[in-house]
């Protein structure tokens, strides 16, 4: 009796563990592009990416809540630079953000990741 309740609760942490240590992420972006706005000085870039095909997904760990925008200098870190919500700054289906107050003749380079309801980050990003 002793040996079937030892192996009743290794299964039962085996199967805790495995639910708690998923691979599961959502999908990035599929693409986007990083523009300069031309009506302004120079100081402004314009970023547009797709959405998530997970926005749609009935599992809270993948389902898309918001998209995090990373920016960085060539040479230098990537640094969170806004969230944008699901639904916000939409033009034409694809989501939008201006970034504000840039050098004048710096290079960017930018990322999109998604992130779900539970905080979940996907590992793969969009990139411009």
């Amino acid at each position: 009796m002793r040996l079937i309740w030892s192996l009743v609760f290794i299964l039962m942490v085996l199967t805790v563990g495995s639910a708690l240590c998923t691979d599961e992420t959502p999908s990035p972006p599929a693409t986007i592009v990083v523009s300069d706005r031309g009506s302004d000085d120079g100081s402004k870039l314009r970023v547009e990416w797709s959405p998530s095909p997970d926005e749609k997904s009935t599992n809270p760990v993948l389902r898309v809540e918001r998209y995090r925008i990373m920016r960085r200098e060539i040479g230098g870190q990537f640094e969170e630079v806004e969230e944008v919500f699901v639904g916000e700054g939409m033009e034409k289906g694809r989501y939008v953000y201006i970034d504000s107050n840039l050098q004048l003749g710096k290079r960017y380079i930018y990322r999109v990741y998604s992130v779900s309801e539970k905080d979940v980050v996907s590992k793969g990003y969009a990139g411009g």
